[in-house]
């Protein structure tokens, strides 16, 4: 922005936001195909009357050594999720800092969007599914918001 040209500001908040959208749609497909090969959490039940148990994929018997397996399995799959979507919403956030974007919807946006991701952590531990799938889908909302005050701000 030395040259007074912002026209690439612009270009790249519109290409963050939309490989963000591409990103938030290819996992969430990603997610209702792991239900066909039982790789979901067991909470979250089956697809279908006749799908397979729900085990995260292990086909367990339920002993000690198998219940250990499931929370191995779900605290890595809580790191995994964590790291697929704070970095970019940490990302989007000051992009929207950065390009000028509306200070109270950027505050208001991350101060959910970080809410969001605690209480996603706590739902997926405990293992409530339409309260971990709830806090996912708040903070993908809440890292669209901050995209669109990238693109916003970009334009200021």
């Amino acid at each position: 922005m030395l040259d007074g040209n912002t026209s690439h500001v612009q270009v790249v908040a519109i290409c963050t936001v939309l490989l963000y959208i591409k990103y938030a749609i290819t996992t969430l497909v990603g997610g209702m195909k792991k239900f066909a090969s039982g790789n979901r959490p067991p909470e979250d039940g089956n697809s279908a009357q006749d799908g397979p148990k729900q085990d995260f994929g292990l086909h367990l018997d339920g002993d000690e050594v198998d219940k250990a397996k499931l929370e191995d399995l779900r605290w890595q799959r809580i790191v995994a999720n964590d790291l697929e979507n704070i970095p970019i919403g940490l990302i989007m956030a000051w992009a929207a800092v950065v390009t000028g974007g509306d200070s109270k919807r950027t505050t208001i946006a991350i101060i959910i969007f970080t809410t969001a991701r605690f209480l996603h952590t706590l739902a997926y531990a405990l293992a409530y599914s339409k309260a971990r799938t709830a806090m996912y889908m708040i903070g993908l909302i809440c890292i669209l918001i901050l995209g669109e005050n990238v693109i916003a701000g970009s334009y200021n």
